[in-house]
Parts: C-alpha cells; sequence; structure tokens
C-alpha cells in the first residue's frame, strides 16, 4: 500500500501496482492497431507461464542436440524476441514476443545446468553445478546497471523533461547483452568446448 501510494496514476491500472521498468510498455505513446497496450509486469509473468508450458516439448525436440547447440540457438531465439516488443506495446504483438522470449529461454536454461554436469569430473559434479549459479550472478551484476542506465537515458530523462521517449535504443541495449551472449557461445562452442566435452553422441548437432 506505501509503494502504491507513491505511484504515479498510470502506474496503477489493471488492478495491480507496476514498476518503474513497466513504463517503456505502460507510457510510451506507441501506435497500437493490434490491440490495448500491456505491461511489463504481464511480458514477465506471462514469459514464466510458457516456459514451465514449453519445457518439456522444447526439451524432447532438442534431446539429441548437443548441450553447447541448444545454449547457442535458445539464446539466440531469447534475443530476437525483443524485437517484437520494440515494434510495438500492442498487447497480441508483446504476447508474440512472450512466447517466442520463452521458447529461447525453455531451449537454453535447462540445458545450461545439463553441460555444467556434463564437463565436470565425475567427483566434481555437484561443485561444478554449484558455481554454475556464479554465471547467474555475473549476469545479475552487470544486466541491472546497465538496462538502469538505458531506461534512465532514453525513457526516464525524455518523460521528465516533457520530450518523447525513445524506445528503440533501449530495447537495443537490452538486445545487446543477448549478443554478447550469442558471440561468447559461438567462440566457446568453436574454440573451448572440443577440448572440454565428453565424445558426443552419434547424429547430435
Amino acid at each position: 500500500p506505501q509503494l502504491a501510494a507513491r505511484m504515479p496514476e498510470p502506474l496503477l491500472e489493471q488492478g495491480h501496482v507496476r514498476t518503474e521498468l513497466d513504463r517503456p510498455f505502460s507510457l510510451l505513446d506507441i501506435p497500437s492497431p493490434v490491440g490495448r497496450k500491456v505491461s511489463f509486469f504481464s511480458f514477465d509473468l506471462g514469459s514464466e507461464g510458457e516456459i514451465v508450458l514449453f519445457q518439456a516439448a522444447v526439451s524432447y525436440l532438442t534431446r539429441r542436440w548437443r548441450t553447447i547447440s541448444a545454449m547457442l540457438v535458445g539464446t539466440t531465439i531469447a534475443t530476437l524476441a525483443w524485437i517484437l516488443p520494440a515494434m510495438s506495446a500492442a498487447a497480441a504483438v508483446v504476447a508474440a514476443g512472450i512466447v517466442v522470449w520463452a521458447i529461447g529461454e525453455t531451449t537454453c536454461s535447462a540445458r545450461f545446468f545439463q553441460y555444467c554436469g556434463t564437463i565436470a569430473p565425475s567427483d566434481q559434479v555437484a561443485v561444478y553445478l554449484g558455481y554454475s549459479f556464479f554465471a547467474i550472478f555475473l549476469g545479475n551484476f552487470y544486466s541491472g546497471p546497465w538496462a538502469g542506465w538505458l531506461y534512465q537515458r532514453f525513457i526516464q530523462a525524455p518523460l521528465d523533461s516533457g520530450a518523447a521517449p525513445t524506445p528503440l535504443p533501449f530495447f537495443a541495449g537490452v538486445m545487446l547483452m543477448g549478443a554478447l551472449s550469442v558471440v561468447g557461445l559461438a567462440l566457446y562452442r568453436l574454440l573451448v568446448a572440443p577440448a572440454v566435452e565428453p565424445r558426443q553422441v552419434e547424429g547430435t548437432v
């Protein structure tokens, strides 16, 4: 309730308290011919539901892929998914972005932990799996400040000055994080993976 009391009226729409990160979707003046605009809050909750829904199917369809290949493809899909909400805040467009992003996340996330266990020596699997969360820590360490700077620079500052926000640079900056991950994974797959991975099952990609 105290948080809600401090929120501007546009952030309290649809019966839930939105965070400041909702504002690129709720306050940007973007034409929405396909339907009403939705918030980042909806994007976040929707993506989690889609991940639960798709996990078994995606894992089955990619079961014969090399683990590192699945991670690379999943990260690429999740990165490209941000193009859709960058194009429009219309509900149908954002919903499509949710589905695409969830497919990428589902393809990559579970296989990441599998990969850490696969390359670990048999007596150090638990150690490798434990340290796999360090990658998540690093991602949170830089992504929060970076996304916050992007939001302040391209969304909040223009709104505060009465100017129109510029969402495309904001989304481009978010996608840059994914693009760097894709490049890093591709280089790892080419240069490092052959030396650390066990022999792959014939027929995998």
